[in-house]
């Protein structure tokens, strides 16, 4: 009997671990949340010196996965931790303090760049990112069919073919990172720079001259030749400078922002912020409700074990009120305010899909 308990036991750990010791193996840093998501990420380097890649995996692993069997329940558990931005990721696996957001500023514009430096490092890399989503089913049940907003439907395969899966995955990904680089962007960064900063110097001789055109006339002493003809080379000088630089600054940015959207339609991050778009309401109240009802619920658990029926039922009915509360309005409010309330309690939870 002790024997098949800790047969049990260790079949059990190691489910739990089958998903993360493969990332580990393949070099990825693991983090394992409490809802059943297992996050991986790996930083490789791109070749010809393009930067870094920061492939994130998040892998949904449905046998120890808890919460809810509704769509709805699914994404309030999952979402927010899918959606962490890049810096939080990398805290959740212990690097969190080799990302830097490094500013360029110029006098007309200023550019912003991720970037993972090593602790040591003088000079850090720019920082790609992808993320892609599995959802890893039991050997012997059938794929879910309420989980294809999380991931796309090739990408929800059982524990046998997660592994091969992921390696063909890893190696589309990182060609499709060199596809998405915009090469030419660097070359509008530095001329808007340059362009930017050395704009100052004829918007000095300009208002040097300026000076020095106003000083003549109010004197009535010396001439107004070389000024004048110094403030009227200095004004379109800078003028086109000035306007090279913002146009040459706003293309690295308009680059930098194409180059985040192809790489999030490569993977699965596009698809999670529309879903988050589309339910931010819905999300809104569920997770409201999750912490006002919680700590109700879990009172009124506790008072009908001490017999304390009285303090159950105060419990429950304000765990009623609350969900009244947050329901939507009725098209028809007529009745009394009993039905009203079991009507607006009823339409709570159609209108969240449960």
């Amino acid at each position: 009997m002790e024997m098949t308990e800790h047969k049990t036991q260790e079949t059990v750990e190691n489910q739990e671990n089958e998903i993360a010791s493969y990332l580990e193996s393949s070099e990825y840093r693991v983090c394992e949340y409490p809802n059943g998501l297992v996050m991986g990420l790996r930083l490789q380097s791109i070749p010809g010196g393009k930067g870094v890649h920061a492939d994130v995996v998040h892998v949904l692993d449905l046998r120890q996965a808890k919460f809810g069997k509704t769509a709805l329940a699914v994404q309030s558990a999952l979402l927010d931790t899918i959606d962490k931005d890049l810096r939080h990721l990398l805290e959740d696996v212990g690097i969190g303090s080799m990302f830097e957001i490094q500013q360029i500023y110029t006098p007309f514009g200023r550019a912003h760049l991720r970037v993972l430096r090593p602790p040591k490092a003088s000079r850090g890399s720019m920082v790609y990112e992808t993320r892609s989503v599995y959802v890893v089913h039991s050997r012997d049940r059938v794929p879910p069919s309420n989980v294809t907003w999380l991931s796309r439907s090739t990408r929800i395969v059982s524990v046998d073919e997660f592994n091969l899966l992921h390696q063909s995955d890893t190696r589309s990904s990182l060609h499709d990172v060199k596809g998405s680089i915009e090469q030419t962007k660097w070359k509008d960064l530095e001329a808007g720079y340059r362009s930017g900063w050395w704009s100052l110097l004829p918007l000095i001789l300009m208002m040097a001259s300026s000076v020095g055109v106003t000083a003549s006339i109010l004197t009535s002493s010396g001439t107004l030749l070389v000024p004048a003809a110094v403030a009227a080379v200095s004004a379109p000088l800078f003028a086109w400078l000035a306007r090279t630089g913002a146009i040459r600054l706003d293309a690295f940015n308009a680059a930098l922002d194409t180059e985040e959207a192809k790489l999030e339609k490569a993977g699965d991050l596009a698809r999670i912020r529309e879903e988050i778009r589309e339910n931010e309401e819905k999300l809104r109240v569920v997770g409201r409700l999750s912490f006002v009802l919680t700590p109700l619920m879990g009172g009124a658990g506790v008072a009908v074990e001490e017999g304390d029926f009285s303090a159950a039922a105060s419990s429950l009915s304000a765990i009623l009120t609350e969900c009244v509360v947050h329901a939507p309005e009725l098209d028809d409010e007529s009745g009394s305010s009993a039905d009203l309330g079991l009507k607006k309690f009823i339409k709570l939870f159609l209108s969240l899909g449960v």
